[in-house]
Parts: C-alpha cells; structure tokens; sequence
C-alpha cells in the first residue's frame, strides 16, 4: 500500500515539475525581474550598487546572478537569471525532502509536502524573479545543519542564516524559529540555552559584518532605508481601512497555506511523535513571525520564507492520522486552495502570448538602439509583466540618467504614451519639445524613441 501511494505521489510531483517547466518557458519577463537582472549586469561591469546605481535589496543575491554575467557576458539574456532561479527552487525541493526524511517523515508524505510546497510557492509569484528563494535555500540549509549534534555544524549553520539575510532582510524574522530549533532538538525534551544564544549571537554578528561592510565599501549608509518600506497611508485612508486591508491580506494568505488543516491538532495531537510536535510548534511560531512584516509593505513572495515550516507540521499531521479516508480527503482539501491560485497565475501567461508580444517589442529596441549611451526614460508605473525595467535587462549598453533636467545630454529618449502626455504638460515642456525636435523618432508599439541622428 506504501508503495502504491509513493508512485502515485512521485506521479503527480513528476507532473507538476513539467508543468512549472513549461510555464517558465512561456513567462515573460516581469518588471522586478528586470530591475534585478539590470542591477546584476551592471555589478557584472564592476559598478558598485548604492553608488552608480540604486538597489532597493541587499545585494547577496544579486551578487550571485553578477558572477553569472561574469561568466555568460552581460549581453546574454537576462533568462539566463531565470534559468538560475529554477535551479535554486529545484535545490529548495530537495533539501526541504531532505528535511523532512531527517525529522521522521515517511516518504510517501513527504513527496506530497514536495506538490503542496509547490503549488505555495508557484502561486506567490514563483515564476517571478526574486530574492526569497536564494534565502529559502541558506534557511533551509541552516535548518539541516541545526539537526547535526556538534558545535561546529551550529557555527555553519550561523552562517548560513547570514547569507540568508543577505540575500533578504525580511528574513529576520524567521530567526526566533533557528533559534528555537536550536534550543529544542535531540530525543530528549531539555532546552540548550547555550547553543541558542551561540548560534543567535554569531548570525546576527555574521550578518551585522557584512552589513557595515557594505556601508564601508560604498561609503553609503542609506542604502538601508528601502530593504523595509513602510506601508504607505493616503490621506483619505484610516487606521480601519488599513487594519482591514492586512487582516483581508492574512485571510489570503492563511487561505493559501490552507491551515485549516491545523483545526485537526486536538483529534491528533496524541499521535503526533516527537518530531511532529516540535515541527509544529516550529509551524505556530513561523507563522506568527511572518506576521511582523504586515508592519510593513509585504508581498505575496515573501510568503514562500515561512511555507517549509508549514509544510512540516502538515506532513506530520497527515501522518499521524491512522484513517486513509481521512488522509486522502485531508490531502486533497488542502491542496485546492494553491492550486486554484497556481491555476490563476499560469492564465496571466496566456499561453506565450503575453511573452511573445513583449519579445517583439523588445527586438524593435534592439533594432532602434544600436550603440551603447545614455538613455532618459518615463515608463510611469508598471504592474507585474508590463514592459519597463526590463529594457535595461535586455539592452545592457543603456546607461539611464535620473535627471530630467540634463534631458538634452541623453543619446536616447524612451517614452510611453503616459509619459509623452505627462512631459508635453509640464513646467519643461518647451525644452521637452525643443529636445525631441532636433531627434529621429521611431514607434514601437507602446513606446516613442528618440534617438539623436548622430548616434543612427
């Protein structure tokens, strides 16, 4: 029986890792993705983020795609990132398997923690280009590392928390779960206060090293101010409205990790091992952790930090149910949600087109921009796969100016419709026109480029 539900179990994981793979091949490039992608190139020319150019993260991550372009040369796609980022979620899969053998999980079970972990993660913006699984992956090694019984593994595993905040601040939050991981381990209920105040202290030191390193290397202490933004409150809005918007945001995202399966703890608690027990009080306090960013402008993707720990109190919670009804009809109540939401985001693909029609924009560019210069742009807002940033992913000869004012230096100017209308009205109207006038024009669908005729 064991041996059925494993293979049906593989079956349907094989199933949705073809799936994701073929998403990614028909995703078209996000906006995070290329302002992402054009920081890391521009760190693969050896400019210093903070200084040539702003970067509203910590810049680990970003310094792992740059050894990348080192590597393939900036001119390559910025897909490559993408190709990167599917190895990172592949490598999470596997050491989330990993954790989940190393805490009493039987196999069957944890290759369905494997599909409810990627429907989670696939629907809070997996096919986007992020940070958070870069950081997934050194809090999921830290945890492996805590299970090990020396001093030394706890030292790595210090580590390895580090560059998980280096690669996402929000991941702070997660440090009183490590910690607690650490405190409560081995076949024996005692606490090892010691060994938390250890690993705690050498993370946040590990971490606070590299933090004042950045500041000493880019002579920039502001580059901290962006990694947490607070929510911004209109004046129309009140503290109600703004308490309603996050607690409808937790309504969502509990709904997403359908944790109305932790309604069955009173029923199987009894049954739950050692191991089950302790993953999930880890679940309870990941959960209420993540809670803290509310604080602050969060987003779908940072999600995808705490979901290893709920991943861990469902399998176990699944398996200590001693009816297979109740499990099967379990499983599957709790994989609708995601998997409506993963349905939800592989329709905004609308199979390839979205992408095709942003690719055909992007060869016009290319086409138009022949020489590397500096370039003025106005892309207004854009949301989600709204071509913008990623111009300067893809067209890496771009040096963007930030000052409207130096308009008549720039050998490009790329403007939107919304952008056109918005300068055509302004105080500098007439040295917008005066500048445009004395440069060739070209369409190219949802965007007017002027180009100096000199530079043609």
């Amino acid at each position: 029986m064991k041996s059925k539900s494993i293979i049906l179990t593989g079956c349907l994981l094989g199933i949705f890792v073809v799936f994701w793979l073929v998403s990614t091949l028909i995703t078209p490039l996000s906006v995070e993705h290329g302002e992402l992608v054009s920081a890391a190139k521009y760190m693969a020319q050896g400019m210093m983020p903070y200084e040539a150019f702003s970067l509203q993260e910590t810049p680990m991550g970003v310094g792992i795609w740059s050894l990348l372009y080192r590597v393939v040369g900036i001119e390559a796609s910025s897909y490559w990132a993408t190709g990167l980022l599917v190895l990172v979620h592949l490598l999470n899969g596997a050491l989330l398997w990993k954790l989940m053998l190393r805490l009493g999980v039987e196999k069957a079970f944890a290759l369905f923690g494997l599909l409810f972990y990627g429907l989670l993660v696939y629907s809070s913006d997996g096919l986007m280009l992020n940070l958070e699984p870069m950081a997934v992956s050194f809090l999921l090694g830290s945890s492996l590392l805590i299970l090990q019984r020396n001093t030394k593994s706890l030292v790595w595993a210090s580590l390895c928390y580090a560059l998980a905040l280096g690669c996402k601040a929000q991941a702070i939050v997660l440090l009183p779960v490590l910690t607690v991981m650490v405190l409560w381990k081995g076949n024996h209920n005692h606490f090892r206060l010691e060994k938390g105040l250890l690993f705690a202290v050498l993370a946040l030191g590990i971490a606070a090293a590299g933090f004042m390193g950045i500041s000493f290397i880019t002579q920039q202490a502001e580059w901290a101010e962006g990694l947490f933004p607070m929510q911004e409150m209109k004046l129309f809005q009140t503290w109600k409205s703004v308490l309603f918007y996050k607690f409808e945001y937790v309504v969502i995202q509990g709904g997403r990790c359908s944790l109305f399966f932790l309604l069955a703890l009173p029923w199987v608690w009894k049954n739950l091992s050692v191991h089950g027990k302790r993953c999930v009080c880890w679940a309870f306090l990941a959960l209420c952790c993540y809670l803290v960013l509310f604080y602050f402008q969060i987003k779908v993707s940072h999600g995808m930090l705490v979901y290893p720990w709920v991943v861990l109190a469902l399998v176990h919670i699944l398996q200590s149910l001693s009816n297979k009804y109740i499990v099967t009809a379990l499983g599957i109540a709790v994989l609708i949600a995601p998997g409506l939401l993963t349905f939800r985001e592989f329709q905004k693909l609308e199979g390839g087109q979205v992408k095709a029609a942003q690719q055909e924009e992007l060869a016009a560019l290319k086409g138009i921009i022949q020489k590397p210069g500096k370039v003025l742009v106005h892309f207004g807002d854009c949301a989600e796969y709204e071509l913008g940033p990623q111009i300067f992913a893809e067209l890496p000869q771009l040096h963007p100016m930030d000052a409207m004012d130096v308009m008549a230096d720039a050998d490009y100017i790329i403007l939107t419709e919304a952008g056109f209308s918005e300068l055509s009205y302004s105080e500098d109207s007439d040295a917008f026109f005066e500048c445009i006038s004395e440069r060739k024009s070209y369409g190219t669908g949802s965007y007017m480029v002027y180009v100096r005729e000199d530079d043609l």
